[in-house]
């Protein structure tokens, strides 16, 4: 063969690995179907999809608007919100055997699933009526056959069953109990509450859903435009996508907001000349209480896990909360008396998801979607806290947040769940004060800490040169001493400053304050926390100081829930957990006291660190803007593309969407 035959080949043949190698690293969603057709519709209606898998809807009316919604939540998210349902309903053991039989008794001991089906009973009628439509839509997606050949179901050998209209509030309910504070048995607990809070954090770091007292949002006053609203939720540790952004353009108007799979529900959005911020936040206690004989009710379920012997679960209930602990007890922790030596006190979780009930009107009203009196619109399973704006510049703050801070001049609000949100503020209104343009996209992801910044001004005459001192520790007080109070990846004084404040928070029992640092033998614990710090940072990045980077004292790692358990499944998810589903790691910075939020080593969250953020501005009648973790592990060389700094920004109302489907009326 000649000369130019052999280029001509070559050039052939290279053309066709690059191009094979293009098709296999396009996005999946080039699979979404041109048509669909869906029972119930009353007219066409059309979904645009992007390659960030944004979803834009175009519909006349509202109802097929919840059937567009179902679909676009059932083709996106379609194992996120079956994974989801399985869970909730305590029927993991289906699925996974013995192993997770835990994890399903602690469902059906919160009841989720039982409380659900009788709360979806006593929704008003146009409520059940949007949950069918919404319904119909997830099992048009549930049923395709490009569904059901996602990955998860293939591997796992799972095949999604029908989704009924009163699933939505199981969902509602399982998401309900993951934004609670994860519960702290007190030391005179019996073991019989300590065994269930451990459970509970396994279900949990199950899902590695957890961390939503770390949300916030807050809005901002701009001279020359209608107010701004921004939200950052915390979603755990997972992987997963979880929220799902969608818009909905209909004659009146656009709806745009951030919604979750399983449920019609949009906790972010804007419709009009108001935008809205919620706090998925709900409140759960332990407490003792006296045992009244007569509020006692006991069910037992029962669960029949694959390649296992059943099992029954005996739930006791105490009036409308779930009993733990009676007299007699194994523990020898010394519980409570009444003052009736004659009485006996048992222990009690107390959650407003233990009785039927449901917040989804509550919900739709919030976004428009459900015409109904406001006054009936209360929230009982969430705080139902948020803010609300409007474009003539007034800002409504919605139930009654933890934190709820305004700056002097009137130009900044935060709400928040956490006692950092008081120390995010304080670095917003710095940056709101420093000039009269809003730079949200900046301002969300600044790093530096008001909080550190106020302390190490107050620990400077322990940071003196001492000749006396080590090599170690010499070195350990130039960092801190030329730091500037940023928790950037790169900074080794963020390392050293949060692991020193950690030590002396064991010293202290809370974390420090400006006022713990003018306290007698204050300079003592200060100086001897230090050398503790020091000796504990050693023991884990290593005798170098330079090497003290925060990136590595802290890890933004993300678990896909199934492979990150595998150990308790009975198939053998080995080669993919350490493939495809194996943890994300990605650069980590930021602080639950910077603007940006993040994670901490003073103050860790109280089931794991909880890196999973999404993000989303607005101004009423202006664009949508979002950043969230993107990643599908589908696509070939998903990994190697993969950002490892904070996403970019993306304009959900001028996202470009390739890819269109339409549903029609089913004949």
């Amino acid at each position: 063969m000649s000369r130019p035959a052999w280029i001509g080949l070559f050039i052939t043949m290279s053309g066709l690995v690059l191009g094979g190698l293009w098709w296999l690293s396009t996005d999946s969603n080039a699979s979404y179907p041109r048509t669909e057709s869906i029972a119930g519709l009353s007219d066409s209606t059309t979904i645009r999809w992007s390659d960030e898998g944004l979803a834009q809807i175009e519909s006349r009316d509202s109802t097929d608007f919840f059937v567009a919604l179902g679909y676009v939540h059932g083709t996106n998210r379609a194992w996120t919100l079956t994974l989801w349902r399985q869970t909730a309903r305590g029927h993991l053991s289906q699925w996974f055997g013995p192993g997770v039989v835990s994890l399903d008794m602690h469902a059906r001991r919160l009841g989720l699933a039982r409380h659900a089906r009788r709360s979806y009973d006593r929704l008003p009628p146009a409520a059940r009526h949007r949950l069918q439509a919404y319904a119909r839509g997830i099992n048009a997606a549930l049923e395709s056959s490009s569904v059901r050949q996602n990955a998860p179901f293939v591997l796992l050998d799972i095949t999604p069953s029908s989704w009924a209209p009163w699933h939505a509030l199981l969902i509602e309910r399982l998401m309900a109990w993951l934004s609670t504070r994860p519960l702290t048995p007190p030391e005179v607990a019996p073991s019989s509450v300590t065994a269930f809070v451990e459970a509970d954090r396994q279900f949990r770091r199950w899902l590695h859903v957890h961390g939503q007292e770390r949300s916030v949002a807050w809005a901002v006053q701009s001279p020359d435009a209608p107010p701004l609203l921004f939200q950052r939720h915390v979603l755990g540790a997972t992987a997963m996508p979880v929220v799902q952004e969608v818009s909905w353009a209909h004659p009146a108007d656009t709806l745009t907001g951030a919604s979750l799979p399983g449920v019609p529900l949009l906790p972010t959005g804007r419709i009009g000349e108001r935008a809205w911020a919620s706090l998925l936040q709900s409140s759960a206690s332990l407490r003792p209480t006296t045992l009244d004989s007569s509020a006692l009710r006991v069910w037992h379920e029962r669960i029949e896990p694959v390649g296992g012997d059943e099992q029954l679960v005996h739930v006791r209930r105490h009036n409308d909360a779930l009993l733990l602990s009676s007299v007699p007890d194994a523990s020898p922790a010394p519980r409570p008396r009444s003052a009736d030596s004659s009485q006996t006190t048992v222990w009690t979780v107390q959650w407003p998801g233990l009785t039927p009930g449901s917040d989804l009107p509550a919900w739709m009203h919030r976004a428009g979607l459900l015409g109904t009196s406001p006054d009936s619109m209360r929230f009982e399973l969430f705080s139902g806290d948020g803010l609300r704006i409007s474009a003539s510049g007034t800002w409504t703050v919605l139930g009654t947040p933890p934190v709820v801070v305004r700056d002097s001049l009137k130009k900044t609000i935060l709400i928040g769940g956490s006692p950092w949100a008081r120390q995010q503020a304080r670095g917003l209104h710095a940056l709101t004060h420093s000039t009269d343009t809003v730079a949200v996209s900046d301002w969300s992801g600044r790093d530096s800490s008001a909080w550190a910044a106020d302390l190490l001004s107050h620990l400077q005459p322990a940071l003196r040169p001492d000749t006396q001192a080590t090599e170690r520790r010499q070195n350990a007080k130039t960092y801190l001493r030329n730091w500037d109070h940023s928790y950037t990846p790169t900074s080794i004084g963020a390392t050293l400053f949060d692991q020193w404040m950690r030590a002396y928070r064991a010293d202290l029992g809370h974390v420090p304050t400006l006022a713990d640092t003018a306290t007698y033998f204050g300079a003592y614990r200060q100086h001897r926390a230090l050398e503790r710090a020091l000796d504990t940072l050693t023991a884990h990045l290593g005798p170098d100081v330079r090497r003290w980077r925060w990136e590595r004292a802290v890890t933004d790692r993300r678990y896909f829930p199934v492979w990150s358990a595998d150990s308790l499944v009975n198939a053998n998810l080995e080669s993919m957990a350490t493939t495809r589903y194996a943890p994300l790691t990605r650069t980590e910075q930021g602080h639950p006291s910077a603007p940006a939020g993040g994670p901490s080593l003073v103050d860790p969250p109280a089931v794991a660190p909880s890196p999973a953020t999404w993000e989303g501005w607005t101004r009423p009648n202006g664009d949508f803007i979002v950043r969230r973790h993107h990643y599908d592990p589908s696509i070939v060389f998903a990994r190697s593309r993969m950002r490892t700094e904070r996403p970019l920004p993306i304009r959900l109302n001028r996202s470009t969407t390739p890819y269109t489907t339409m549903l029609i009326p089913a004949k």
